[in-house]
């Protein structure tokens, strides 16, 4: 996929699993993977 500069994008990276997550955490938050999530403007690619 070919995205121009200066395009309005969004970007999800999963970043720790469920397995790699805390166990300090509540049962339901400890089950689904952690997210960033970002979204922008295109600024370099």
């Amino acid at each position: 996929m070919t995205v121009q500069k200066g395009s309005w994008v969004q970007i999800e990276e999963v970043l720790l699993q469920p397995q790699e997550r805390s166990d300090h955490l509540p049962p339901e938050t400890r089950e689904v993977p952690f997210r960033l999530r970002a979204k922008g403007i295109l600024a370099a690619f």
